[in-house]
């Protein structure tokens, strides 16, 4: 009898230490995962923000190229005449157009930071990753059109640089605003300068598919927000 009872006793007490570890290991888990949910939430509240800089940004840059392209194309339809009868402090804005470059360099640092850590076992979190992987290899490649957009618009800036030459003596500026000193006539020769006016169509074609990609970026970034807001809320 008394061997019946310690084994009792010794099966007992397996019992409670084999469930005090299984408590004890599911506490860790849950804490582990409690952790986990807590940083992926602090991860995509910071997307969020990034988001929302991205997209005051991106709507700063389209508004510059569109403006630039489309001074651009006034300069290339105006006629003598109307070069001719611009105020001399407006020939300036017009070169800015021409020399100008507005490209986007992204802020994916919070989005970056996501997509590497863990994901909980969540389809709708994988799905918004999936999204927001999708959008920074749209941001990538927009950021790689807007390396070409600089060469042009150093091609640009030299020739304009000729003209800026013949008003050297009058002290080192920028190009465009030392080519701006020479007024309305000078932005006219500008405009009949062939090598110049090639220069800055090719430029303008490099704008166009830059802006074209900034578009479709600041497009999808409204309803990607609210997917990953969404995940905050959970």
């Amino acid at each position: 009898m008394p061997d019946k009872l310690s084994l009792r006793r010794g099966l007992m007490e397996a019992v409670v230490i084999l469930a005090s570890i299984l408590i004890a290991f599911w506490i860790d888990a849950w804490w582990d995962d409690r952790q986990a949910a807590r940083m992926e939430s602090a991860m995509l509240e910071a997307v969020v923000e990034e988001l929302t800089r991205n997209r005051e940004e991106l709507g700063e840059m389209v508004a510059r190229l569109e403006a630039d392209l489309d001074r651009i194309d006034r300069f290339l339809r105006a006629s003598d005449q109307t070069l001719l009868a611009l105020p001399q402090d407006s020939v300036v804005a017009w070169l800015s157009a021409l020399n100008g470059r507005a490209s986007f360099n992204g802020d994916l640092e919070a989005t970056l930071m996501l997509l590497q850590a863990p994901a909980l076992d969540s389809e709708e979190s994988l799905a918004v990753r999936g999204r927001l992987g999708s959008w920074g290899r749209l941001i990538d490649e927009a950021e790689l059109l807007g390396g070409q957009l600089d060469q042009e618009q150093i091609r640009v800036r030299r020739l304009i640089a000729v003209y800026g030459a013949r008003a050297g003596t009058e002290g080192a500026a920028p190009a465009h605003f030392m080519a701006a000193r020479l007024g309305p006539s000078g932005l006219l020769e500008m405009r009949n300068d062939e090598a110049l006016v090639g220069t800055v169509i090719s430029k303008a074609d490099a704008q166009r598919i830059h802006l074209m990609f900034l578009r479709r970026a600041i497009d999808q970034i409204a309803d990607l927000s609210e997917s990953v807001a969404a995940l905050t809320a959970r």
